[in-house]
């Protein structure tokens, strides 16, 4: 499965469905980082890093809201984002980006999902998180 990818996503929501039958509540932290200079980032870096820490955060979550529309359940997704959405982070530029869109996506899915209503609603909550990057496999 490729990091980031559609196909990899479906397949994590398909083998969770399996496993306990029904998810209700949907986690996310999504780390990939690339630290380049601006001048030194390359396209291949920069989709690396937004295609998980956002591309993957928007259709899981598509995903997770699809399903829980289908069984007339509610839910809760969770964002689990960084300081670094606020806070610049020098050579961290497409990290700093794909923060401030998981901010910007978290806020917007509040408002867009709330017309829905109970019981189908969905609460979307954001956890910022100012953790070190010296996690094992924490850099692409």
């Amino acid at each position: 499965m490729r990091r980031g990818s559609r196909g990899g996503r479906t397949e994590i929501h398909r083998r969770y469905r399996a496993q306990f039958g029904k998810i209700d509540i949907l986690v996310k932290q999504c780390w990939a980082r690339a630290p380049r200079r601006l001048l030194e980032a390359t396209e291949e870096d920069y989709d690396a890093v937004l295609n998980v820490n956002l591309k993957g955060v928007f259709f899981i979550t598509q995903a997770f809201v699809k399903n829980r529309i289908q069984a007339k359940a509610g839910g809760k997704i969770i964002n689990i984002s960084s300081v670094h959405e606020e806070l610049p982070f020098p050579h961290f530029t497409s990290y700093c980006a794909s923060k401030g869109g998981v901010k910007m996506l978290t806020r917007n899915l509040s408002l867009e999902l709330a017309p829905l209503g109970q019981p189908s609603a969905c609460r979307v909550v954001q956890i910022f998180v100012d953790g070190s990057f010296d996690a094992p496999g924490a850099m692409l």
